[in-house]
């Protein structure tokens, strides 16, 4: 029995270093503009009250990230996407949230936040509302 268990061992070990040899390096910025798309750093925009009004006030724009997204990575994807000037950016991690749906409870998952700012007079024209 212990021939098998050897052998199955040896078996996860090289699947186990394929798959380190295939995956990308931890940070996503190392990844921006070379064979990474930058629409999967920046997933969606945060369309709120609190989020419009920051827009229209500040210059500052709310975007929905990705988890292994740092700071650097997600102003060239703003950078490139939207062809504006980022002068700062925020990140914060949305905790996760328990939800009841019927008699069946589970989570919300837990997501990362960013809110960039922009040089002054620089605007964003996807947020405009009608």
């Amino acid at each position: 029995m212990s021939l098998f268990s050897r052998k199955a061992e040896e078996e996860k070990k090289a699947v186990d270093a394929e798959v380190v040899a295939d995956a990308p390096s931890g940070d996503v910025s190392d990844n921006v503009g070379g064979g990474r798309s930058l629409y999967t750093i920046i997933e969606a925009p945060v369309i709120s009250e609190k989020s419009h009004d920051l827009s229209s006030k500040h210059g500052k724009y709310v975007f929905r990230v990705a988890k292994a997204a740092s700071k650097h990575a997600i102003k060239k994807a703003v950078e490139e996407i939207y062809k504006v000037h980022v002068e700062q950016v925020n990140v914060s991690t949305v905790p996760r949230k328990r939800r009841t749906i019927k008699y069946d409870r589970g989570f919300q998952k837990s997501y990362k936040k960013a809110t960039v700012t922009l040089k002054a007079g620089e605007h964003i024209t996807a947020f405009d509302l009608a």
